[in-house]
């Protein structure tokens, strides 16, 4: 599973991100995270 790069993220999402991978290891799950890139101009 390829780790999100958490030091490049929105706050907001870095929460949700560790809420879910918490929730993740406590219930024995897999999650996978999708998005679509943004180009920087």
């Amino acid at each position: 599973m390829k780790r999100l790069n958490i030091n490049n993220v929105d706050p907001f999402w870095k929460e949700v991100y560790k809420g879910a991978m918490d929730a993740a290891k406590n219930y024995n799950v897999a999650l996978e995270f999708n998005a679509s890139r943004f180009n920087k101009r």
